[in-house]
């Protein structure tokens, strides 16, 4: 009477174990697809039982629509090919099990034999004209069912111990047990009791021989253990929740800890949204910007930091699109006010599936670097310019001293040794003093005259280091500091013995022009008054002659010896002028 009721409602007890494995499936698939990653091997053959889970679902669900309607020659070659492609999907996830467990890849021998085999029975009873989809059926549980199933419940008993480090923790051996234990005499139920045939064992051991041993169709303990197998999945599946919530908790402790890494960092750590709005501000930013992270969250970072119309602002935003990174330097505003020159990086960070979803900004403050080394290079420039000022003292063709407030040399140039005689050596620390030859005009009148006036130049007589004197040419000046206080003195010197050799003999020339002159004149002068003179000492001469009276005659005498004598004069004065002998020429 028990058995005439379960055959009677074997509609239900299909679609009971229909439901079992079909729910199995969809719940695998739908557990499969929103685990990311997952330490456990398990997770990457899945899929073969969610499929057999469905197809194996479907098919109860056909064979139910048989009793209810009816079999039909397509009914059973759908419900065979379900069997056949949900009990294939069985034995790949047992075989592939147990090679994850041990850490090979798996091979295709094994399963092509299987398949090879199956083919051939099929071939062998077609030849033989034998009932075509009863041994089809068997063939698939003899082949694909039973082996499926004992490998998957040796395989989940050898995954666990192979993962007992980890399960342990989370109390999940009894239900890797269960479903060993269900898969087992499911592989049994389902894949040794069959369809009663006219070959051994399904001769023998088959449908038919259970229901009348224990009374009960086979397809309620098969439900049974169906249940039981969706059952004990479900609570294994549970290993990849409790993972992703332990990961998650890993995640989240990980991130705390990068924060508080990104915290302490010396580098403001920026991330933005690709709108521009700020969705991360680190302790450095805060402090570089200062800013608080309530301030900054939700700001376009351009605006907040007066960079929006910034060109390379624009270039960052555009090259950071296009290839996913951009180094270089922004000129910024903090919130005092202040202007910071900063080293950014940017890159495009994206999610698990490759799309963007933020920008990573790592900013570093280098205003003192620019600073440091505008400082340096204007120092570099001022060392530069010491060099080509102490070259051209060096190359100058006068002589540069540089002097104490008190007249002590502190630097001479290669021009001065030349000058004095005396190398900067022996100059250094001599007082002007000491090579100062005049010594009506002494140093300390120069100084002073020099600190008064702020220069003077003149004529010195000096000493050279042989004992020579000679005279120079002085060029001095005062050096003051930035605050205008006299600091030293530069006194530039030239040789000026040559240039007053000239001016003597100048003079020497002048003065000869000047006698040529006077000569000319001279000549000329004695020219006209030879000719009065030569009368007064003819007509003197005539009236000597003509009287006899002696007072007149000693009167005419005195007359005629100083027109003699005035024409010696004259002759002494064209003689001077010509500076040559007399020429003799005839007078007539």
């Amino acid at each position: 009477m028990l058995t005439d009721f379960f055959i009677g409602n074997l509609d239900v007890i299909y679609f009971i174990y229909g439901f079992a494995f079909l729910l199995l499936g969809i719940f695998l698939l739908w557990q499969y697809r929103f685990i990311e990653k997952s330490e456990y091997k398990l997770l990457k053959i899945l899929w073969l039982l969610a499929f057999f889970g469905i197809t194996h679902g479907i098919r109860e669900f056909i064979s139910m629509f048989e009793l209810v309607r009816g079999r039909t020659g397509f009914l059973i070659i759908l419900t065979d090919a379900f069997l056949f492609i949900s009990l294939l999907f069985l034995f790949l996830f047992g075989y592939h099990l147990i090679y994850i467990i041990k850490k090979k890849k798996p091979g295709i021998w094994f399963p092509s034999t299987i398949l090879i085999l199956f083919f051939a029975i099929q071939t062998y009873i077609k030849v033989n004209n034998l009932e075509y989809h009863v041994p089809w059926e068997i063939s698939a549980r003899y082949l694909l069912g039973f082996p499926g199933a004992i490998l998957s419940a040796i395989g989940f008993l050898l995954y666990y111990r192979s993962e007992s480090e980890k399960l342990s923790k989370i109390k999940v051996k009894k239900y890797f047990i269960y479903a060993a234990l269900f898969f087992g005499i499911y592989g049994i139920l389902g894949g040794m009791i069959v369809p009663r045939s006219n070959f051994f064992p399904a001769s023998m051991i088959n449908v038919t021989w259970f229901n009348s041993l224990f009374g009960i169709p086979v397809q309620i303990f098969r439900t049974i253990f169906a249940v039981g197998i969706a059952w004990s999945i479900g609570h294994i599946m549970n290993i990849f929740n409790i993972e992703e919530t332990s990961m998650r908790r890993r995640d989240e402790e990980k991130i705390r800890d990068q924060a508080a890494l990104l915290d302490k960092a010396q580098d403001a750590i920026i991330v933005q949204d690709l709108e521009h709005h700020i969705i991360y501000w680190n302790k450095s930013a805060l402090r570089l910007y200062g800013f608080t992270e309530e301030e900054a969250i939700g700001k376009n970072i351009g605006v907040i930091l007066h960079i929006e119309e910034s060109p390379a602002l624009i270039e960052a935003r555009k090259r950071v699109n296009e290839e996913g990174e951009w180094t270089g330097e922004l000129h910024q505003v903090t919130k005092a006010g202040k202007k910071v020159i900063v080293e950014s990086r940017w890159t495009l960070v994206h999610d698990s599936e490759g799309r963007p979803k933020s920008i990573l900004i790592i900013n570093t403050n280098v205003t003192e670097r620019k600073e440091l080394l505008k400082d340096i290079a204007e120092h570099k420039n001022i060392e530069e310019a010491l060099r080509m000022f102490e070259i051209a003292l060096e190359e100058a063709p006068d002589g540069v001293r540089i002097l104490d407030m008190k007249g002590n040399i502190i630097y001479s140039n290669k021009a001065t040794e030349k000058l004095f005689g005396f190398s900067p050596g022996e100059l250094k620390g001599k007082n002007v003093s000491e090579i100062n030859g005049d010594q009506t005009f002494s140093s300390d009148v120069l100084i002073q005259t020099i600190k008064k006036m702020g220069n003077w130049n003149g004529e010195l007589i000096v000493k050279h280091k042989n004992g020579r004197v000679f005279p120079i040419w002085l060029s001095s000046s005062m050096i003051k500091d930035k605050n205008g206080e006299p600091v030293a003195l530069v006194a530039m010197s030239r040789d000026i013995t040559d240039i007053k050799e000239k001016e003597r003999l100048q003079m020497q020339l002048l003065q000869a022009d000047k006698l040529a002159t006077i000569g000319q004149l001279a000549a000329g002068v004695a020219h006209e008054i030879n000719n009065p003179l030569g009368n007064v000492s003819l007509y003197t001469q005539m009236l000597l002659k003509k009287t006899e009276d002696e007072a007149t005659r000693n009167k005419l005498n005195i007359i005629n010896d100083e027109a003699n004598r005035a024409a010696h004069i004259v002759k002494g004065l064209l003689d001077f002028a010509r500076q040559s002998e007399p020429e003799l020429v005839p007078l007539n």
